[in-house]
């Protein structure tokens, strides 16, 4: 076997020009797709956790007769005593860090001049210290238990009702019997999400106030954190089996069943990224197959010598697979190290992208170095050099040798 790699080393060394430009190939690509790679991961972590943190957590509990396309309706909510009872199981495991319900409402707000339609979440003011890692709040302060009739309003919303802080609004919805209630509030602070449609609705309001205005004393849904996302499925499946044991008519919701348009556009990079490694793969088996059908033709007669003086045909097939292999090998070798640099780069140049449809905040390019992903397309790219280097392989034990030794 070290024969075999020497002799590989040696063939290799020999076609040092085309050897290289296959190298190049084979290292910009391994390159280009760990970034990308590195970039999917980074947004699938690092968005996911601020959403999580910021609005889903990691599980949402719901009645299971509640119609999820209608998030406002008081029909079939949690009542005040099946959330106690919510709290009396969770309270158990270690696992869960905060445990928190949520209602939404709308409505009209508005002032002396003019009121819009807004779209509420009813919030416990504890979420601010337990549950957030960014601030829900650009100016002025969060939602708080000693002022529960303050409310956070979206930067767009507050100008188009030309509202300052510490300013008064009223707010008008529909209660859970069918009647109209209004409650007089206090902008606390001002929020800003950067999606438009977003900001141009959205307001943050405490649950005493909110169930104040609609008159009742139920939730839509509980909102469970844990301590790692990486229990979240665990614990799906033990708190579904603790309800269904204590009888509760509950339904348990992960994160990514929730958030469907995250889990829509991460898969679609990941797609993306199977598309890029496809043809990506189709030009290294077209460039090392153009390396290795060029070196064996300069050593034709070389070849038929070898099989002259008895070596075998498994051996010569062996010297020239190893050929691709290893220039695969020097490349992801190499790859490796230049991509663990650029990760570095990129991450410290604070790059950004342009904002997606219907936002006003610039995206940043952050990539997450995972060993597992580089190792896995490393190991992808040497079995595609090998997979090109069978053809070639074959051609050369397939030769007869009389043709071989008389061939220019």
């Amino acid at each position: 076997m070290i024969k075999l790699v020497k002799l590989a080393i040696r063939n290799v060394l020999r076609n040092k020009r085309r050897s290289l430009i296959t190298m190049l190939i084979i290292l910009i690509s391994f390159l280009v797709l760990n970034i990308y790679r590195g970039y999917i991961a980074s947004a699938e972590k690092y968005w996911g956790e601020t959403l999580i943190r910021q609005d889903y957590g990691h599980l949402q509990i719901f009645n299971k007769d509640y119609a999820l396309d209608d998030p406002t309706s008081f029909d079939h909510t949690i009542s005040k005593q099946l959330y106690e009872k919510i709290l009396n199981i969770t309270e158990n495991y270690q696992e869960i860090r905060f445990v928190t319900p949520r209602l939404e409402i709308m409505g009209l707000i508005g002032g002396e001049e003019e009121s819009k339609t807004f779209l509420a979440s009813a919030r416990d003011p504890e979420e601010d210290d337990e549950m957030y890692i960014l601030d829900q709040v650009k100016e002025g302060e969060f939602i708080s238990m000693e002022n529960p009739y303050d409310i956070v309003i979206g930067k767009k919303l507050a100008e188009k009702l030309n509202v300052e802080l510490n300013g008064n609004l009223l707010l008008i919805a529909q209660s859970s019997y069918g009647s109209l209630e209004a409650i007089e509030v206090t902008v606390s602070g001002f929020s800003e999400s950067g999606y438009t449609e977003l900001d141009n609705m959205r307001i943050f309001t405490s649950l005493e106030a909110t169930q104040n205005l609609v008159l009742t004393d139920s939730f839509h849904y509980i909102i469970v954190l844990l301590k790692s996302t990486g229990e979240m499925f665990k614990m799906q499946k033990i708190l579904t089996e603790e309800f269904k044991n204590q009888g509760l008519n509950l339904k348990i919701f992960n994160f990514y069943e929730r958030a469907r348009f995250f889990t829509d556009i991460i898969d679609m990079q990941k797609r993306s990224f199977d598309i890029s490694l496809a043809v990506l793969a189709i030009i290294i088996i077209f460039s090392l197959l153009n390396t290795i059908y060029m070196s064996i033709t300069d050593r034709t007669k070389e070849f038929a010598t070898m099989k002259t003086i008895g070596i075998a045909r498994r051996t010569i097939f062996s010297s020239i697979l190893l050929e691709g292999v290893l220039i695969a090998l020097i490349a992801v070798i190499i790859g490796s190290f230049l991509s663990y640099l650029s990760f570095i780069m990129i991450n410290n140049a604070a790059i950004t992208l342009d904002p997606p449809p219907g936002s006003d905040q610039r995206i940043p390019f952050m990539v997450l170095f995972k060993f597992d992903y580089l190792s896995s397309t490393g190991i992808i790219f040497i079995l595609i050099a090998g997979f090109a280097s069978i053809f070639p392989a074959i051609h050369v034990i397939k030769q007869k040798i009389v043709k071989a030794l008389v061939s220019q």
